[in-house]
């Protein structure tokens, strides 16, 4: 961008550019589909991501603590839409990620929590970070797990979804093991679908866990874990 703006400034931007392409009449919808948690402006992802694309030059000139106050500004705000920017934004600009960025990921996680910004902060945000940063992940993990908090324990689950290879399978079940009877949705889904993305690399260690738990496992686990190994 041609004007350097502060990060306070740069809000007020985006606000501007997502009132201008919204679309009113949309903003119900999918405020409902995310059972009215949330405000929306009205701003489809693909509008959205046109609009954060012309500033993403500027986001990624920010320092480290420019950026970090800009996501927390923008998850401050009611809409919706500002969350999701947050989050882009943080992903697109990994390059100043340093060792206070999961103080700012743990703050987001824990305020306007719900599956759609739990997952991308999970996998596309406190995932990736731990690798760049090589910081071991058993510490944070059993914290999240034993936190007795919905939403980070299902961090704890599903951080290493995209790991493939380079899963730690032995934290992976460690997380696992103390939530499989837990009762709510969220919990046995995030337990099914890890195991999922973990049968593409290691099926038949999915397959040995799952017997061996198919007594404490759910059923929704059970079938999300072999999805993709049935038949």
């Amino acid at each position: 961008m041609e004007e350097k703006l502060k990060p306070e400034e740069l809000v007020e931007a985006l606000l501007e550019g997502f009132i201008s392409v919204a679309h009113p009449d949309k903003a119900a919808g999918m405020a409902a589909y995310m059972k009215h948690h949330f405000v929306f402006i009205g701003v489809p992802k693909p509008e959205r991501a046109i609009i954060q694309k012309s500033w993403l030059p500027l986001v990624k000139s920010y320092s480290s603590d420019d950026l970090h106050h800009l996501a927390q500004l923008l998850w401050e705000r009611p809409e919706r839409e500002m969350h999701y920017a947050a989050m882009d934004f943080l992903k697109a600009a990994k390059k100043q990620w340093n060792a206070a960025s999961i103080q700012v990921f743990e703050q987001i996680n824990g305020t306007h929590s719900w599956w759609d910004s739990v997952d991308l902060i999970a996998s596309g945000l406190i995932g990736p970070w731990f690798l760049q940063t090589q910081t071991d992940p058993r510490p944070y993990a059993e914290r999240w797990r034993d936190s007795n908090q919905l939403w980070f324990q299902r961090v704890s689950i599903i951080f290493q979804l995209t790991y493939r290879e380079k899963t730690d399978w032995k934290l992976m079940q460690d997380m696992m093991n103390p939530l499989l009877s837990h009762p709510d949705f969220f919990i046995r889904k995030a337990i099914g679908w890890a195991l999922r993305q973990y049968a593409r690399t290691a099926p038949q260690s999915v397959i040995a866990y799952v017997k061996k738990h198919e007594h404490q496992l759910s059923n929704l686990s059970k079938k999300e874990a072999l999805k993709h190994l049935e038949g």
